[in-house]
């Protein structure tokens, strides 16, 4: 027993020491501070991309790109996630605009319901599949392609569905990619020259002083969005309504994607525990951060709720397995 609880990181009940308990709840910490310190949080925006970069870059650390394990799901989790961001996005702007008080209130749920498909796979969600008895290296190769593919298709696609100003499309999508790609493609490059300078013992020395190094840029982030988004809630003229709406919405896709993760890694991974958990936890943990941020700067703004609630959801999912992971 006790190997287990040092390999995962999963505190026995009973004996969890007060880091353990603030580690646990760490994200519901994150958030209440931003709420309330919001008219400082708010100002902290630019620092966002920033800290999304070093929170991949430590975690891409961890792993050689020589132990990354591709996978028969992987391929399946990205055919249908895709299609399916772009599939519910078409679906809500198809619907009568009677239904809505406003074509841009659709606009605004099409753009949100989409981001919480279109979303990459969160850093964080090696550690919690390992947690789980899933596979750390193929989760890692996964949030690497999802990495890739987000850097690809979210300069492709938001110029069709929010054009930019005066920009046409080729224009448009040159400076969305100029923003992304650097942001999700440099830290792999980064991450992957700093462990060629590095000799093992450095390496594995390094690695373990920046341990938790993404888990508390990730809570950074959610100090500085929920900041953000409380400052609009409480000053931005917006339908009530529509917010509770997407808050329902998030709830529904979160539950979808890791039902459907859980289903993929059941049929592509052999039946294999590990590689369900894993292709669960990568369909269904989204780095949200990265998301809202994505919405507010090219976006109707407002969509930026969907991916925030979003938050909410997959961390009572995620609180939820751990608990039963533990109880076993």
């Amino acid at each position: 027993m006790r190997s287990i609880s040092i390999r995962y990181n999963l505190p026995l009940y009973g004996i969890m020491t007060w880091k353990d308990k603030i580690q646990s709840n760490m994200l519901m910490i994150a958030m209440l501070a931003g709420i309330l310190g919001f008219p400082v949080f708010r100002h902290l925006m630019p620092l966002l991309p920033p800290l999304i970069f070093f929170m991949l870059f430590f975690s891409f650390c961890r792993v050689r790109p020589r132990d990354l394990r591709f996978h028969t799901w992987h391929w399946g989790v990205l055919a249908v996630q895709i299609p399916l961001a772009i599939g519910v996005y078409y679906a809500f702007m198809a619907l009568p605009s009677g239904w809505f008080h406003s074509t841009q209130d659709q606009a605004i749920l099409a753009q949100g319901t989409m981001m919480c498909f279109i979303m990459p796979t969160a850093t964080a969600a090696p550690i919690i599949a390992a947690k789980l008895g899933g596979d750390l290296e193929s989760l890692t190769g996964f949030t690497l392609m999802t990495n890739f593919m987000t850097a690809i298709v979210v300069p492709a696609f938001f110029p069709l569905i929010n054009p930019l100003g005066d920009l046409s499309f080729f224009p448009a999508m040159w400076m969305i990619l100029k923003r992304i790609a650097p942001l999700l493609m440099g830290p792999f490059l980064l991450s992957w020259l700093v462990q060629s300078l590095l000799t093992e013992p450095q390496r594995t020395r390094y690695n373990s002083a920046t341990r938790e190094a993404p888990f508390y840029l990730w809570s950074c982030t959610i100090m500085i969005l929920m900041g953000d988004l409380t400052h609009t809630l409480i000053y931005d003229d917006y339908n009530r309504w529509l917010v509770l709406i997407m808050a329902m919405l998030a709830l529904i896709t979160c539950l979808m994607q890791f039902v459907l993760g859980w289903f993929i890694g059941v049929h592509l991974g052999h039946h294999r525990h590990d590689m369900r958990v894993s292709a669960g936890q990568a369909f269904g943990q989204k780095n949200t951060s990265l998301a809202i941020w994505m919405a507010n700067a090219y976006l109707l703004p407002l969509s930026a709720f969907a991916p925030a609630a979003y938050i909410i959801w997959q961390n009572i999912v995620n609180s939820s397995q751990l608990r039963h992971a533990g109880k076993k």
